[in-house]
């Protein structure tokens, strides 16, 4: 953490809670029949609204229909005054497979070829801004922010929801990068956790493929 007490990163993953998303679509939900996406968005009205436009044009040229779209619900009283301005809003899309994907598999797959869509656009074009994706999958979800360790749980709401019932989870703490922490070097976290440095433009494809300390 700084002097000021504000958390490098830190975050968790887990297992998409059958039950949860039942609740909050108020839909029959099956497992491996459907997806969830956690983005962070820019906080500037005009950039916001250029990054939810493209998450929502990926997914429907993929034929991934999104059934609900939510601000993730966030306890900013959790951290420290100095960390409130690093924080960025998470938005949230909960999507459906189409009825020619097989399996689960064959949607993850088609899934992360949309994942990788945004990423290509977001990541090098101005208009999008602060857009990262935390997570795009139908397995599991990241929950992830500038925070420290112990912030975590109390600040996703959604953790301390007693019907977000999961099988697993699993911790980082600190963004991988030896510089200024930042969204765009932030641990992808999406297979493993990972305690290298990840500040290469390679960053997002190595992390899922290392493993122990660091990437060579």
């Amino acid at each position: 953490m700084s002097a000021e007490g504000v958390g490098d990163g830190a975050g968790v993953n887990v297992d998409l809670s059958l039950h949860f998303f039942r609740k909050i679509t108020g839909q029959a939900l099956e497992a491996g029949r459907f997806g969830v996406g956690n983005f962070f968005v820019p906080k500037d009205a005009t950039l916001r609204a250029n990054a939810e436009q493209l998450v929502e044009e990926t997914l429907n040229s993929f034929n991934l229909p999104i059934i609900q779209k939510r601000d993730m619900p966030l306890d900013s009283s959790v951290t420290r005054p100095a960390a409130v301005q690093f924080q960025l809003p998470i938005v949230q899309w909960i999507f459906t497979a189409p009825q020619d994907v097989v399996d689960q598999n064959d949607f993850e797959q088609r899934i992360y070829r949309a994942l990788l869509t945004i990423e290509a656009r977001a990541f090098t074009e101005s208009e999008f801004g602060g857009l990262y994706p935390l997570s795009l999958s139908s397995r599991t979800q990241v929950f992830k922010a500038r925070l420290n360790s112990n912030e975590v749980i109390p600040y996703f709401k959604d953790l301390t929801d007693p019907d977000h019932q999961v099988r697993g989870l699993f911790f980082h703490t600190r963004f991988s990068t030896n510089t200024d922490p930042h969204t765009t070097m932030a641990q992808p976290f999406r297979l493993m956790a990972h305690n290298g440095e990840l500040n290469t433009d390679r960053k997002n494809r190595i992390a899922e493929f290392c493993t122990g300390a660091g990437a060579r």
